[in-house]
């Protein structure tokens, strides 16, 4: 995508998107592991 006159503020409203995009997919990811630690502790019990 071409990118053309830019202004400041809209750039930084980028780059602050960019960061909490960022920190919710981590945030994501670390729940998501834990879901299935979880579940495989839970499951692994039964048997």
């Amino acid at each position: 995508m071409i990118r053309i006159k830019l202004l400041p503020h809209s750039e930084e409203k980028r780059k602050a998107r960019r960061q909490q995009f960022y920190a919710l997919s981590g945030l994501a990811l670390v729940l998501g592991g834990l879901i299935v630690v979880l579940v495989n502790g839970i499951i692994g019990g039964y048997v």
